[in-house]
């Protein structure tokens, strides 16, 4: 496969360096910069991805002629795979949720290079996958990780992933010695000290190749549209008597993060399953929109929909008579409803978000439907960007589902206020909330 200058500018940055930070936004093609990188190399390699890159993986395994296997079943199955097929291929693809399961005993195995996939998954220094990789980092020769989003929710986010690619980052080699040194306790955890933002970005650009696509001559504006839709009168008294019931203490959660979940379902005509006092059935009213935009200004048109919910999710999909790709849908099935997806031997795929935002290729669809958001900007940009391609110049058209007057408007104006720190956003949440209510 033929690269472009952008990815030949990503080697040869790493040319000298025997590991690779490689922060290249999505669909600018760092998976093939990887691949390349790990030829070069040389030796036998480890990739640890999220189950939803999978697909394009292996795709790409194929294309380039790189002998591989992917290790998936129980861990007794993945080990009896591995004992088979070790001496023969170049590269074990495993998931990292694979490792964790598996243990210390994983690393018995020897691999020349690892590669990390999506590495926002070792952010967190706690997590049992990052202490594992941490503690055998050394067994590698060399190291890389990528994503296209290294900063997931808070700036030090990047901290572990630098640390375990090059060994140290900004001059430590463990997080909580970084900590000390760069973070001062605060009212809900630890901040930054003054001037260690600014800091640490200037390290993140010497020590890792950085990319966006516009830089990259990808950039093609994406059109965004909003549907306004209207809650069913029904719905619409439940939604403000929970309101009225958290403001008067009557609910049975402390937790304003649930009441918010709670509405943003009712949002989506969802009835939460643990909502007491409420017994309805579920109305997902939304698909009604979702028709008149496909009978409408979407007609004839190849669209993909996405839903946070599944029981949304399955509604969507039930009534247009199409796939849906959900948590629970298996890797192998998956693949093939994405084929026939990308072939257009279906015209609509219903997928819930999560599986979505890591990995995929939907290039090959110009019209998107957004029927619930997560409250996580990250998601949303890694789903956005699924539509993009190198070689695609035309605009996509990205359309938000919205209920009028409830919380999913200030959601969408936080996400679009582009701020990927969960505890900011939800901050910033809660102070429209207020000054609606």
């Amino acid at each position: 496969m033929e690269l472009f200058k952008h990815q030949i500018k990503a080697l040869q940055w790493s040319a000298n360096r025997n590991n690779f930070a490689c922060f290249m936004e999505m669909r600018t093609g760092k998976s093939l910069v990887a691949l390349q990188k790990i030829k070069t190399w040389g030796g036998k390699t480890l990739l640890v991805a999220p189950l939803s890159t999978w697909f394009d993986w292996l795709k790409l395994f194929k294309s380039e002629g790189i002998k591989s296997i992917a290790l998936l079943g129980s861990t007794k199955e993945k080990c009896k795979r591995l004992d088979i097929f070790y001496e023969l291929v170049d590269l074990v693809l495993i998931n990292p949720e694979g490792i964790t399961a598996w243990g210390k005993d994983f690393f018995d195995y020897e691999f020349n290079n690892c590669l990390l996939d999506e590495s926002v998954f070792i952010k967190n220094p706690k997590s049992k996958i990052s202490k594992l990789l941490m503690k055998h980092k050394k067994l590698f020769y060399h190291r890389m990780v990528m994503t296209g989003t290294p900063i997931a929710e808070t700036t030090e986010d990047i901290v572990t992933q630098m640390m375990w690619c090059l060994g140290e980052f900004m001059g430590q080699d463990n997080f909580y010695k970084w900590r000390a040194r760069f973070m001062q306790p605060a009212k809900f955890g630890w901040s930054l000290k003054k001037g260690v933002k600014a800091l640490l970005r200037d390290e993140l650009k010497k020590d890792s190749f950085v990319l966006s696509a516009k830089d990259a001559g990808m950039y093609a504006e994406q059109v965004k549209k909003v549907y306004l839709v209207e809650m069913p009168a029904e719905i619409q008294e439940d939604y403000r008597e929970i309101q009225k019931a958290w403001m008067l203490d009557e609910v049975s959660t402390k937790y304003g993060v649930v009441k918010d979940t709670w509405l943003s379902q009712l949002s989506c005509g969802i009835y939460p399953i643990d909502l007491e006092g409420i017994k309805r059935a579920s109305f997902c009213f939304k698909i009604k929109a979702i028709q008149r935009l496909l009978e409408g200004e979407l007609i004839g048109q190849q669209v993909v929909v996405f839903s946070r919910w599944l029981k949304e999710s399955h509604a969507i999909a039930k009534y247009l008579k199409c796939d849906v790709i959900t948590g629970a849908t298996e890797f192998e099935e998956r693949e093939s409803l994405l084929n026939k997806f990308r072939r257009g031997n279906s015209k609509y795929i219903v997928m819930q978000t999560k599986c979505a935002c890591r990995g995929l290729d939907l290039s090959c669809v110009n019209t998107a439907i957004m029927c619930s958001n997560y409250w996580q900007y990250e998601i949303r940009s890694q789903i956005m960007a699924r539509m993009k391609h190198p070689l695609k110049k035309i605009p996509t058209l990205f359309i938000d589902i919205i209920t009028k007057d409830t919380i999913e408007e200030k959601v969408y104006e936080v996400l679009n206020e582009k701020h990927s720190n969960a505890r900011y956003f939800l901050q910033r949440l809660k102070a429209k909330v207020k000054v609606k209510a």
